[in-house]
């Protein structure tokens, strides 16, 4: 695999990672509409009856009150804060170029470093991407790296 090859696979790795968080949002915002109505083109929130007790001018008091349902719920969201892929690789040089083959289908899970004979991985490459903006400096490295290609 070359550079170029490299390049294409990270980029595809990353456009993963975006879908999935795209994914994570578009069910969260699916979810908070679900504790809305539609009437007439409008939406309208669903309501509970609560019962409370207050204090009016030192008096207690006893109500019942119509509230939102989505008042009443958690609105934190499931987001993918930081994915780690790992690829073994065999990485080797050809006059002034770096080659890596990555293996496919070796068996590998979790803490769990399958090696199959005739597999001749002797590195291990991973990917970390993190949902937050990058640092200018990462930015423009990058910049520049893509310049490169």
């Amino acid at each position: 695999m070359d550079r170029m090859e490299f390049c294409k696979l990270v980029d595809e790795l990353s456009r993963t990672v975006q879908h999935s968080q795209i994914a994570l949002q578009q069910t969260a915002k699916e979810y908070f509409l679900s504790y809305f109505s539609k009437q007439d083109d409008v939406l309208v929130p669903d309501t509970r009856q609560v019962n409370v007790s207050y204090f009016e001018q030192d008096e207690r008091k006893q109500g019942s009150f119509f509230v939102p349902v989505a008042s009443l719920v958690s609105h934190d969201s499931l987001e993918l804060d930081e994915i780690s892929i790992a690829l073994q690789a065999d990485l080797h040089m050809e006059g002034d170029l770096l080659y890596a083959d990555f293996r496919k289908g070796r068996g590998e899970t979790e803490g769990n470093d399958v090696q199959k004979e005739g597999d001749a991985c002797n590195c291990r490459i991973e990917l970390k991407f993190k949902n937050q903006h990058p640092a200018e400096g990462i930015a423009e490295t990058i910049h520049m790296l893509n310049k490169s290609i």
